[in-house]
């Protein structure tokens, strides 16, 4: 019953393109208990009525949502953010990222599976204040490269899906871009083989970095040369 329902903590995957799909959202309002909400079916006929329910919600630490093809712009409406939330996970046509991600301050995991990485949506995830795991994955990236311009303090992991789209992954910074970085993961589909890196070498606190996939040999190459050139005595290992 209801009563039930409004003790619920978890919802992992509900799908509110189903022709109950609105009393369905309208009933997540009420979950004022919720912590856990994974969304698929997300579509232009029933975005601006989720956007109103997760808006605010008060407990609200993690959301995952599967947004339907060709529904751009979806999500913006959410206002304001769950401010709460430490887990985001958007998957499928996700043109541009909402502007309300930098009003997150708790946010610590983000997860894009999205079409196309704009570099506007980079610059944007580099402020967040509590950022620590951060993974990308696109089809398609804009102008081939992924440039990572800014401190990002607390940023510990990062994982990239690559394929042979992209051409370049450059950290810029005079000093130390990401001063925490610890883990890189890059993982390849499809046989990337001019995939290059920049900037690698600056990451101070950089201890392992692991290429999977497949990819053409002189990707790997370039990376160990990247990383012999690390200032520190203990280089990163690369697996």
């Amino acid at each position: 019953g209801i009563g039930e329902m409004m003790a619920l903590h978890n919802i992992s995957v509900i799908d509110v393109s189903v022709a109950s799909g609105r009393a369905i959202i309208e009933e997540l309002k009420n979950l004022t208990q919720l912590r856990k909400l994974g969304v698929s079916g997300v579509r232009r006929e029933n975005c601006i009525e989720l956007c109103s329910a997760i808006s605010g919600h008060p407990h609200l630490e993690s959301l995952s949502v599967w947004v339907d093809h060709n529904q751009a712009g979806c999500l913006v409406a959410i206002s304001p953010p769950p401010e709460e939330l430490q887990s985001l996970k958007l998957y499928g046509c996700v043109d541009k990222l909402p502007a309300w991600i930098k009003l997150l301050p708790n946010l610590s995991k983000l997860k894009l599976q999205i079409d196309m990485i704009m570099q506007q949506d980079v610059d944007l995830l580099m402020d967040l204040p509590s950022l620590n795991t951060l993974c990308l994955s696109s089809k398609e990236f804009q102008y081939g490269e992924l440039r990572f311009r800014g401190p990002c303090r607390r940023l510990w992991i990062l994982e990239i899906d690559c394929n042979c789209k992209l051409k370049a992954v450059t950290f810029h910074g005079n000093w130390s871009p990401m001063p925490q970085l610890e883990v890189l993961k890059i993982r390849c589909h499809n046989n990337v083989s001019s995939l290059k890196f920049s900037g690698v070498q600056k990451l101070r606190k950089l201890r392992e970095v692991s290429l999977t996939g497949s990819y053409d040999d002189k990707v790997k190459q370039q990376l160990e040369n990247q990383l012999g050139e690390n200032q520190r005595e203990i280089k990163p290992v690369l697996k």
